[in-house]
């Protein structure tokens, strides 16, 4: 490989590990060959190469510049970002109300106190947002491990009208491996005020494998019916679902555990 080859295979790997809109990556580029052509005047370019040091360390490097700058590096990016960070607290300049538009947090500020994510969308270990997602998420869309809101998805899922998760529950309707709910449950174990359809189920109208109430509704009767060969899939494809929704932010914790051991990471 030439000069100019091995030159563009170091800024790619500079480059794979950059978090920032194509834009920015353009300008790095730029600047990296810049640097890089006015070094190779007086060393060959495979010491210029070495001098300068592995490319995840000058991409570690770079992203220190970057890391309070939202709107450079945009939302996917921060995300993952985070994820190879200790520690991660950035906010979008715009703003509904007194809040972000997004604010993504993990991890610890100076104090030593735990980041919280407050914004319109929020995402951090803990979220508290319009659209809240993290390990605990509290929002009017919240997604999470534990998940509170008006709408809400996860392992343990609360929420005021509708709730999915391994375990559900909910004012209006809940859907889960255990579901409980004031209006209508529908799981594996159905529990509810009203309606409940399940493996077993219990509610003052309800539709279960072990017998059901004396009097069903017929909107009861038909799904009932329209389920009979299909609700037990359909009630394991649920759960499942719910416990991925709230399985993945744990999964992402300890990735983040994990790279905090690896190079580059601060």
């Amino acid at each position: 490989m030439d000069e100019t080859g091995r030159v563009e295979q170091y800024i790619r790997g500079v480059l794979r590990h950059l978090y920032l809109k194509d834009e920015y990556r353009r300008r790095v580029a730029d600047d990296l060959r810049s640097h890089i052509a006015e070094a190779v005047q007086k060393k060959p370019v495979d010491e210029v190469l070495k001098d300068m040091g592995h490319p995840r360390k000058i991409a570690a490097e770079i992203m220190e510049t970057y890391e309070d700058d939202y709107e450079k590096m945009g939302f996917l990016n921060a995300i993952a970002y985070a994820q190879h960070v200790r520690d991660f607290n950035v906010k979008s300049t715009a703003r509904v109300g007194g809040w972000p538009l997004v604010h993504i947090a993990t991890g610890y500020n100076e104090s030593g106190e735990r980041n919280v994510a407050k914004g319109i969308i929020a995402v951090g270990d803990t979220a508290i947002g319009v659209v809240a997602m993290g390990p605990v998420s509290v929002g009017v869309i919240a997604v999470g491990a534990f998940a509170a809101g008006i709408l809400a998805f996860g392992a343990v899922a609360v929420g005021l009208l509708a709730a999915l998760g391994a375990v559900a529950a909910s004012v209006v309707a809940s859907v889960g491996s255990v579901a409980v709910s004031g209006g209508f449950a529908f799981g594996a174990v159905a529990l509810a005020r009203f309606y409940a359809m399940g493996a077993y189920a219990r509610a003052l109208y309800y539709v279960g494998a072990y017998g059901e109430s004396a009097v069903v509704p017929i909107w009861m009767r038909s799904l009932s019916e329209s389920l009979r060969t299909r609700a037990i899939p359909f009630v394991v494809i649920l759960s499942v679902l719910g416990f991925v929704l709230g399985l993945v932010p744990l999964v992402v914790l300890q990735l983040r555990a994990l790279g905090k051991n690896g190079r580059g990471i601060r």
